[in-house]
């Protein structure tokens, strides 16, 4: 998981959203409540797709254009699980929460795929040491 996870207010104009975007070099966004629970998520594509017939946002807030219904997962959850609810959503990214359901991080795929390469690696290194010893 990622710990320093961007953050924005429902009221987010949507061009805020998208120049902090770039700014911190990341393709999403976790919309978060006063209580810092996650409320939703906007992401690179989100505003792409969102930009209006003039090729503008205008000063749309980002609970306008946000996935609502977020699907989270706590930082105890097995990358199993999470390759499942992954799956499952149909998404990308999962805003980790802690017990009070406060933001503690986000999950991407792109951080399982990296976890699982790693750990095909080391099989494979112990297969090439154990073929070895014929």
């Amino acid at each position: 998981m990622i710990e320093d996870v961007v953050t924005a207010s429902r009221d987010t104009p949507l061009h805020e959203v998208a120049a902090t975007m770039a700014t911190e070099e990341v393709g999403s966004v976790v919309v978060i409540d006063d209580d810092e629970s996650p409320v939703g998520i906007v992401t690179d594509r989100t505003i792409a797709l969102s930009v209006d017939d003039e090729g503008t946002l205008a000063d749309r807030a980002v609970s306008n254009v946000m996935a609502g219904d977020v699907v989270t997962v706590t930082a105890g959850t097995s990358v199993f699980e999470v390759t499942q609810r992954l799956s499952e959503a149909s998404v990308r990214r999962l805003p980790v929460i802690d017990g009070d359901g406060a933001l503690e991080g986000i999950v991407a795929i792109d951080d399982v795929v990296v976890l699982l390469s790693r750990e095909l690696e080391n099989v494979s290194d112990v297969l090439s040491v154990q073929s070895n010893r014929r």
